[in-house]
């Protein structure tokens, strides 16, 4: 990802990378879009539970919870530079076929 972005990202690449058979991840995705949905799931369930905890801190400080928030969404990004790209990079296509990305990022982006 960091060399070739979200174009390079292959299910036979993640499995040598992974050290398994270049069949074996198609056990688990189907497809390089199932793969793609399910990091962008991921990634966001890990941002949805990064914003929701600054912001339950502060309940009684907005202006708090906006900085606060808007600092641990660029640490996450900052620190997940990878996930990052593929949740934000439009690559994902057909999203309503992914409703566990759909519900979460839904989720996410109502707290910002």
């Amino acid at each position: 990802m960091a060399k070739k972005g979200v174009g390079g990202l292959s299910l036979r690449k993640v499995a040598q990378r992974a050290g398994v058979s270049h069949s074996a991840p198609y056990s688990h995705f189907p497809d390089k879009q199932s793969l793609i949905a399910a990091i962008s799931t991921e990634g966001f369930k890990q941002l949805y539970d990064e914003l929701n905890s600054t912001v339950a801190s502060h309940k009684e400080d907005p202006k708090r919870q906006l900085m606060d928030g808007a600092l641990a969404y660029v640490q996450f990004a900052m620190d997940n530079p990878d996930t990052f790209k593929i949740m934000f990079s439009g690559v994902l296509e057909k999203e309503k076929e992914y409703p566990s990305f759909v519900e979460i990022s839904r989720r996410t982006f109502e707290l910002v």
